[in-house]
């Protein structure tokens, strides 16, 4: 079931059907951890998506595991800043501002790096970057690292607000696409595992190009939890592909796997970083 505290208009799933081995665990566990999951599309979309990762860390950390968002970017980094999660999924530039904090490590990140899609409808008429000129182009959060290498992609192809390209900030990756295909703007960025998953839904998307590969999404834990546990939590996520269970939660969530992080592999996302710390600035 879904719970709504109506002040923070954060949404958590609860665990509602479990099999006897997550009965067990629930019933061992002292208290429930919690996961946070940056708020990269709707809470329906990313409940839906990562439950069999929830079922499968309850089952492998004896622990309840809720998950959790939040309604925005910024409140999402404020709960992780204030350690409200015990594990988070989170983008490369906002696990350097947890790492930074002291607050929690990084141990593990996907296989496939990520990347930004530029998407055209794909009956559409824009076969070539040069046609987005003069055309709106919707992009996810503006703090998002897809925006901020989008764009800058974009603009390295002449693509800016001197050859009249409107910029359209979306609440999500999938709002961008709904918005892309009901006519609203001409092109969306989004991630790569984003226009994986709508492909695979036979969406009419066309992907026209694609950034250079940045650092992977992070999987944090916070660094008070026990030795034992946040250990167990990376070999739970690095050794999914080798575990029946494992890779029956990666089917049901069209994942390839996920590895362990090297500790300075997020580093060059930095830039990025300072671009929002920047802008967090330039509001105040």
């Amino acid at each position: 079931m879904f719970l709504i505290k109506p002040r923070s208009l954060r949404l958590v799933l609860l665990l509602v059907f479990v099999s006897p081995l997550a009965a067990h665990a629930l019933h061992d566990s002292e208290k429930p951890l919690i996961f946070g999951f940056l708020p990269s599309r709707s809470s329906v979309a990313l409940f839906k998506q990562y439950t069999p990762l929830r079922d499968y860390l309850t089952q492998q950390l004896g622990h309840t595991i809720i998950l959790e968002t939040a309604a925005d970017y910024s409140s999402f980094l404020q709960d992780t800043n204030n350690r409200k999660y015990d594990f988070v999924l989170t983008a490369p530039h906002f696990a350097l501002l947890a790492i930074d904090s002291g607050k929690y490590e990084a141990p593990v990140t996907y296989t496939k790096a990520l990347m930004a899609d530029i998407l055209v409808a794909k009956d559409g008429p824009i076969t070539d970057l040069s046609q987005l000129a003069g055309k709106k182009i919707a992009l996810p959060p503006e703090s998002a690292i897809i925006s901020m290498a989008g764009r800058h992609f974009l603009n390295l192809h002449g693509l800016t607000k001197a050859t009249g390209v409107t910029y359209v900030y979306s609440n999500s990756h999938n709002a961008g696409i709904h918005a892309m295909l009901a006519g609203d703007v001409s092109a969306t960025v989004v991630s790569t595992n984003i226009t994986l998953q709508f492909l695979k839904k036979n969406a009419p998307i066309r992907r026209l190009a694609t950034t250079k590969a940045l650092p992977g999404m992070a999987f944090l834990v916070a660094r008070d939890l026990p030795d034992k546990l946040r250990r167990a939590y990376g070999h739970a996520l690095t050794q999914m592909d080798d575990t029946q269970a494992g890779k029956a939660a990666l089917a049901k969530m069209g994942y390839p796997g996920y590895r362990e992080a090297r500790p300075q592999e997020f580093e060059s996302a930095r830039p990025y970083l300072q671009i929002y710390n920047n802008s967090q600035k330039a509001k105040r």
